[in-house]
């Protein structure tokens, strides 16, 4: 009886240890894909954070190089009675005219006309030139013959034409009452419409007067190859200034000057 007993139990033990031997097997598995996922978690984490680095990085590169490539707002000097190209400015104008110019509406094509900023002894009369407002209603530069003018060229998608906006909110505002000032669109330029014009205006809350230069009119008066740009027209309809490129708030002050004598 006794040896049956014991018989029993040496089966029983030896029926544990191949279990016990398979549990340790599991367990050893389990640690081991676990140690597999928590590698994998890290690994993953870490692609993360160089691909957050990476783009930080590449943020900071776009930023440096718009600002390199970008006409910076103060960089823009004023030209005394300057030169520009008009109707007989040939295909230059004709490119202005159906819309073609691209981001290089950043004011660089415009630099040659920049070089030394002296008044010359001739005055320029302004190229008249048709536009229409907001309801529609055609304006020409003629109507405000008798009052300075502050001419802008601009579009909506211009990055440098959205940077000196503010600048001319608030000389509007300071200004207004003495200064005509004429922001015309360049409606057809790079796909503008007067609808994404208008409303970029009213998104940016801005109150200066917009006018639409739909039939280029404008465009091919000024000769208009790049934008921003600015012309700065006595009460006799004579250019006195201009400014290729974004303006920032002192040359458009000075520019200002030149035209009310202040």
């Amino acid at each position: 009886m006794e040896d049956n007993e014991r018989t029993r139990e040496g089966e029983m033990q030896t029926e544990k240890a191949p279990n016990a031997a398979h549990e340790d097997e599991e367990r050893a598995a389990a640690a081991a894909e676990e140690a597999r996922e928590e590698r994998a978690d890290r690994k993953s984490h870490r692609t993360l954070w160089i691909a957050v680095v990476a783009f930080a990085v590449l943020l900071v590169g776009a930023g440096v190089a718009y600002s390199a490539l970008a006409p910076a707002a103060e960089k823009t000097d004023l030209v005394a009675s300057p030169d520009y190209r008009g109707e007989s400015a040939g295909s230059s104008q004709g490119d202005a005219a159906k819309g073609g110019q691209g981001s290089d509406a950043q004011g660089g094509s415009a630099g040659s006309s920049q070089g030394g900023g002296k008044a010359s002894s001739s005055t320029t009369q302004a190229p008249d030139f048709t536009a229409v407002d907001a309801e529609g209603r055609e304006v020409t530069l003629a109507d405000f013959r008798g009052k300075p003018v502050v001419l802008n060229f601009w579009a909506s998608w211009c990055g440098p034409c959205q940077s000196e906006m503010p600048e001319f909110q608030s000389a509007y505002q300071e200004y207004g009452d003495e200064v005509t000032f004429l922001m015309v669109n360049m409606t057809g330029m790079g796909g503008e419409t007067q609808q994404s014009a208008a409303s970029f205006i009213e998104s940016m809350h801005y109150s200066f007067p917009v006018y639409y230069d739909k039939n280029s009119s404008a465009a091919r008066a000024y000769g208009v190859s790049s934008i921003p740009q600015t012309y700065f027209i006595d009460a006799d309809g004579a250019v006195v200034a201009r400014a290729a490129g974004a303006i920032g708030a002192s040359s458009l002050v000075e520019g200002i000057g030149l035209i009310t004598g202040a």
